[in-house]
């Protein structure tokens, strides 16, 4: 839904005209996760306390605690490096494995919400 701007699409680190590596990376993963879940561009702000978060808030049903640490480790930066903190690998690792131990405690209901999907979508592909 709508149109993101460059500056809008712009990694932390950018914004506050830092060099950046992988910050570019991290806030990807960011903003297709903030697309997969609200259907629209990220925007996001800084906190009184110096933080980056995401404007819209988290549903209590989306596993809050799970996504708020996904935005807040990949968004922010380290107090003295300035460096995405996500883009350490170890931060990356403990994210995934926290989803992936998430995931393998649903896989029941995670097979019968995919079974259902295919159900109602259409067999072929609308020209």
């Amino acid at each position: 839904k709508g149109m993101a701007t460059s500056q809008e699409m712009a990694c932390v680190a950018s914004r506050l005209n830092l060099e950046w590596s992988f910050d570019v990376d991290t806030f990807g993963i960011c903003a297709s996760a903030h697309v997969l879940l609200y259907g629209s561009h990220i925007e996001i702000s800084m906190d009184q306390t110096k933080r980056w978060n995401i404007k819209k808030r988290l549903r209590r049903y989306w596993q809050k605690e799970l996504w708020a640490e996904l935005f807040e480790t990949l968004l922010n930066l380290d107090d003295v490096t300035q460096i995405a903190i996500g883009s350490r690998p170890k931060s990356l690792r403990e994210i995934r494995r926290k989803f992936e131990h998430f995931l393998s405690t649903k896989t029941k209901e995670l097979e019968s919400l995919l079974k259902h999907q295919h159900r109602i979508l259409p067999r072929r592909r609308l020209e």
